[in-house]
This record gives C-alpha cells, structure tokens and sequence, in this order.
C-alpha cells in the first residue's frame, strides 16, 4: 500500500533521525518518502526497497558496496546518494538529496503536444549527457528514463542509481523483473549479453528523441499481447525512425548523433565525450540548398536504408532459429510421451528394460529380446496441404529395423497453434496399383507394408497425396500416436529378432 510507512523513522547519515514525512511515489524498486532531520530540519528523499529483492546477506552488502560508490558521484546533474543502510524494520534503504521539481516525464507531458525550443531542448540533453557520463565513470546506471531524470530549477539531475546492478544480478536467471524500464532497456540487455556503459548510452538516445519530439520512437511497434514480447522485438530488430519525420527542424547532426545513440549494436555508439561535445558545438543546419547537405541527407537515407534491410535479415535468422527450436521441443515432448509407455513396460517386465538412446540423427527404443523401434526426424516445413483437419508442417519416421514402418504428421490447426500435434500415417500400396510401379516411384523399395517413406525427399513429394484422391498409394491416418507407438512395440515381438 502506498504510503504505508508514513510517520516512522529512519536512522540516517551521521547518526541522525529522519521521519518519513510523505510518498513521493513508487519506482521500479520501491517507495520513496520525503523525510526530515530531527536536528537538522534537512530535507531528504529516502528510498525504501521492495521486500523481496534484497533478501540476505550478501544481497545488502551489495547495496551497500554500490551505494557507497554511488555517493562518490558528486555532480550538479545528479541527484546525490547521501546514505544507505539496513533498517531492521523498514529494510534496505538509500538516502537521497530531494529535488523538488518533479520529473523529466512531467515535464514532457505538460508540453501538452507543443514541442520544447531547439534551445532549451539542447541544453537540458547536454546536462542528461553531462550527468550519465559522471555516473557512467564509477557505475553503470541501466534505468534511465524520463521517470528517473529530476528537475531543481534550471538544472536537470539523473538519479535512482547504484540499485539496478544488484537486481539485475538477482533476477538475471527469472523474468527481467526489476532490471530497468522495458521501453528503455537496450538491445544487449535482452540478449543476456555483456553490460556497458552504451546500454546507458541507448537509453540516453531514446530519452533524447522524446525530448525532441514528445513520443518514444518505438512506441508504435512495441504494441501486443504481451508487451515484454513486444518491447523486445521493438528494441532487437526495429530500427529508430528518422528523428526528422517527426520534426523536421531538428539538425541533421543531432538526428545523426541520436540515431548512433540508439543503434543496436554497442559499439556502434558514440562515447560520452564525443556526444557531449557535439552537442555542445551544434549549429543551425546550413542552406538547405548546400551541395554537401544534400549528399549527406543521401547518406543518411542509405544508411538507414541499409540497417534496415540488415535488421530484417537478422529479424528472419531469429524467427527461423525459434521455429526449428520450437519443432525440435514438439518433437521432445512427442518422445517423453513414448518415454511414459517405456517406463510402464519397464515396471512390469524383470527380464530387461526398453531403452531410448542416439544414433546419430535417429532415436532407438532398443527393446530386450526383440527388434529395435527407430524414429527419425525429418525437416519442418510450411507446406500448406491439410490432413485430418490440420496443415502439415513437419514429419517422421518411426519403424522396426527390417519390418513395417509409418509416417508422424505433425500438423496445425492455424497460424496460432505454436505446437501443433502428431498423427501417425500408414501407407500402402493401393490395390489398383501394379507393386512394381509403386516401387519405382520411391527411393527406396519398402521392406515391408504398411510402411512410411524412409526418404524425406519421397515423404514430402508424396504426402501432399494423404489430402485425398485417387493414387497409387493409400494413407490411413491414426490421431492416437501412444497407440501406433504401442502396436510396434507389440509387432517387434512377432518378428525374429537376435536378443541385444
């Protein structure tokens, strides 16, 4: 609840009491009060952390190792960490200096649509600049957005830092719960790779072009049923939009610096100390009838052009990398439920086990006594052509070695069903057909009927023909695969077989 913690007291830098005076409201790692000294009459913002997240030893000395890093950040763009400690009440607390003026995002909405003066604009992205590289030489900040970037007058200050390391240490493993704000967090962040000061660098970029244009650059694409799904995709394979279709009386080379502020690739952004100075030293841009301006507004637009096109690319790898990976897991589960009727046969029989191992592409159910049930996989493909009432996506072989064989179909009702399921499929030779003809038209004669194509080649040239209609070969489709797996496992022990 809010507020909650109204009235109590805290014991703060050089021993004196704080009361906890009222909320100013709740962040990404918890409550912030207004408080006042007892002796003193300072007034203070003390930050109470969530429960949960600082749970144990190691856990405070932590915070307490950061915040006392974070306090020797002395800057007049960043709120000062004055204190911090366990209270054996409250719990983790950090102790700030309080900035009256609210915050950069209040600031930014009560602009109600009219854009900030190119002037004023510059010089308040130059004390954010100013502020995180001063944080940036002892911490990473990996938090920053409007919400964090405090306003005392004229002056602009970054602040709740020194927190977000050890939350992020602690939640690496889980959801990204605390980490940073999803509409900030830089590309690197959510592909779990190698933190540095340019994911500070990407979220500065994005705080800019709201700045500039009073809209967050991904906002219309990071729209979905889930927003961490969403927000991901926006920030991995979405490039920034040319900050100039918003506001086309931006300079080319602040457009330029906020477009390398917020490439994907970390090293593809600019230190702090070149984007401080060029945003120290721009200048109105040039006639727009320039020869040179022209030939750079040409290299602007092919570069975006191009990082496009790359982003799309990648966006393409990405997708085709999580469809294999998700066709290979329903083939897992698939075998996990052959596995259930493996372990039952194996708690009955005490002569032997059924025993599932690799050879090479294909899975062998080795069963004692008997002949061996193989399965293999074959590609996954969009094919289009619809079997018992799904469309089929992707197939395997399952047979005894020497013996009959069949097909797995896995099919999908629609584009949504990210799983799909498994039929099995037994074909044979239709009657109508002389043998010699079906043979001659598969790789490989069959050993045995019913059979499944052994080939991938021949089952994804022939199985268009399970939909239906006359053709030398015919389909039977059994919805149950447990019980096609068990009936093999029944016909293994009708035929010869050398014991293992």
């Amino acid at each position: 609840m809010l507020g909650k913690d109204i009235g109590k007291k805290i014991i703060g830098l050089k021993g004196e009491e704080f009361r906890l005076a009222d909320s100013l409201g709740r962040g990404a790692f918890g409550e912030v009060y207004r408080a006042i000294g007892k002796t003193s009459g300072l007034v203070v913002a003390v930050k109470l952390l969530s429960e949960g997240q600082f749970d144990g030893v190691d856990a405070e000395n932590s915070l307490i190792n950061e915040a006392t890093l974070a306090r020797e950040i002395q800057h007049p763009n960043v709120v000062s960490v004055l204190h911090s400690g366990v209270d054996p009440v409250l719990g983790p607390f950090v102790i700030m200096e309080f900035v009256p003026g609210g915050t950069l995002k209040s600031l930014l909405r009560a602009q109600s649509g009219r854009p900030l003066e190119l002037g004023r604009a510059s010089q308040i992205m130059l004390q954010i600049a100013q502020g995180t590289r001063a944080i940036n030489e002892r911490l990473i900040h990996r938090d920053i957005k409007p919400d964090n970037i405090l306003v005392s007058g004229d002056l602009f200050k970054v602040g709740d830092f020194g927190i977000s390391k050890i939350v992020a240490e602690r939640t690496r493993t889980r959801t990204f719960k605390g980490i940073g704000p999803l509409s900030h967090m830089a590309p690197e962040v959510w592909q779990s790779d190698t933190h540095t000061i340019k994911l500070d660098v990407y979220s500065v970029g994005l705080v800019f072009f709201e700045i500039l244009t009073l809209r967050h650059p991904l906002e219309e694409v990071a729209k979905g049923p889930s927003l961490f799904d969403a927000w991901r995709n926006a920030h991995v394979y979405h490039p920034i939009p040319d900050l100039r279709t918003f506001r086309p009386d931006v300079p080319l080379a602040i457009a330029q610096l906020i477009a390398r502020m917020t490439a994907k690739r970390p090293q593809d952004r600019p230190g702090w100390d070149e984007i401080i100075g060029k945003l120290s030293s721009v200048a109105p841009d040039a006639d727009d009838s320039s020869p040179t301006k022209q030939l750079v507004e040409k290299a602007v637009a092919r570069h975006q052009e191009l990082e496009n096109q790359r982003l799309e690319i990648e966006r393409q790898r990405k997708k085709a990398q999580d469809i294999e990976r998700l066709y290979h897991t329903c083939f897992e589960l698939l075998l996990t439920r052959f596995d259930s009727i493996a372990v039952d046969f194996n708690s009955r029989f005490q002569h032997g086990a059924i025993r599932r191992r690799h050879a090479g592409d294909r899975i062998l159910y080795e069963l004692p006594g008997a002949a061996t049930v193989a399965l293999e996989l074959f590609s996954r493909r969009e094919t289009g052509w619809r079997v018992a009432g799904g469309e089929i996506i992707g197939g395997a072989l399952m047979g005894l070695e020497k013996g009959i064989s069949a097909n797995l179909l896995l099919l999908r009702e629609d584009v949504n069903d990210f799983y799909g399921h498994w039929v099995g499929c037994l074909i044979n030779v239709s009657a109508l057909v002389h043998p010699r003809a079906a043979h001659e038209a598969l790789s490989v004669t069959p050993p045995a009927v019913p059979f499944g194509f052994r080939c991938e080649r021949d089952f994804y040239h022939e199985i268009v023909h399970a939909q239906g209609g006359m053709h030398i070969f015919t389909y039977e489709i059994w919805p149950d695969v447990e019980k096609l797996f068990w009936e093999f496992l029944d016909t293994a022990y009708t035929v010869p077989s050398k014991s293992p």
